[in-house]
């Protein structure tokens, strides 16, 4: 699943958006069944927690509502239906908001980002899911194979978050909230209220907070208003002036910006489609 980077990155981009309706047509504010979504400061603080709290749970899997014909696959992932079904007329806080935005990468990220750049086969080549099967994972981009029980590990997926997280964090820079301030009568996702504070406090000193630039220094515009929109537009010449960014072996930098913008495109819509804008 995506680390927290990717969420808090995902989250940011989101809040942009948000902000750019918000303020292209205030009068939607008046018009009879439209609940707007804010974005003052605690709405973006309590937003931006909601996005980390469904991994902030010992048992993931009570809150990232996989059904159980999942359970034998490597490509598990929230049931966004049952999601929206049970909780649409319950989520109204930036708590709810910022959850149901995790849910809904983790949900996009193994259905359609996975698959533009690796397979999982079986030792004959064929192509499963069922983790018991699965002999290598073949990766699009060469068609080179690495044996399935070295895939996830530093050396290759999660070494891929280690190397574009501080990268990604000087492109986007995600709010990043106190952790220890979540209001529980805030979270109506009940899966998520028991969520570990000391937990989400340690990963963001990990992942941003202890070393939030990359070793080579990134010169790109940080328009704290809309960072997004100046990033898009200039991170073709961050790579080239940046040749030194270390290759990974999965995930290419500029696909990761490209599907987390996608990815709060979609959340957008669903939001709409739920009336929660218009």
């Amino acid at each position: 699943m995506p680390g927290f980077m990717l969420h808090l990155a995902e989250g940011q981009m989101i809040l942009n958006k948000l902000n750019r309706i918000n303020a292209s047509d205030k009068s939607k504010q008046s018009k009879a069944g439209y609940r707007p979504i804010h974005t003052e400061a605690d709405f973006i603080h309590d937003f931006m927690c909601g996005c980390m709290l469904p991994d902030a749970i010992s048992d993931k899997e009570l809150t990232h509502f996989r059904p159980l014909w999942q359970k034998e696959l490597i490509t598990k992932y929230p049931d966004m239906d049952y999601i929206m079904d049970t909780y649409a007329n319950i989520i109204s806080t930036a708590c709810d908001f910022g959850i149901l935005a995790h849910l809904h990468l983790d949900s996009l990220y193994v259905c359609s980002y996975w698959k533009q750049h690796f397979i999982f086969e079986d030792i004959h080549g064929t192509e499963t899911t069922v983790h018991k099967d699965i002999h290598h994972v073949r990766l699009l981009r060469d068609n080179s194979h690495i044996p399935y029980h070295e895939f996830f590990s530093t050396k290759y997926f999660y070494g891929d978050y280690d190397i574009l997280n501080p990268y990604i964090y000087k492109a986007v820079q995600p709010y990043i909230p106190d952790v220890y301030d979540i209001p529980p009568e805030q979270i109506h996702i009940k899966e998520c209220k028991n969520y570990d504070a000391d937990f989400l406090a340690d990963c963001m000193k990990d992942y941003v907070l202890s070393d939030a630039s990359p070793n080579q220094p990134c010169e790109i515009n940080n328009n704290t208003t809309d960072c997004y929109t100046v990033n898009k537009n200039t991170v073709n010449k961050f790579s080239q002036k940046h040749a030194d960014i270390p290759l990974t072996r999965i995930f290419p930098y500029n696909s990761i910006l490209k599907f987390l913008d996608n990815t709060a495109n979609e959340y957008v819509k669903l939001l709409k489609e739920h009336h929660f804008l218009k």
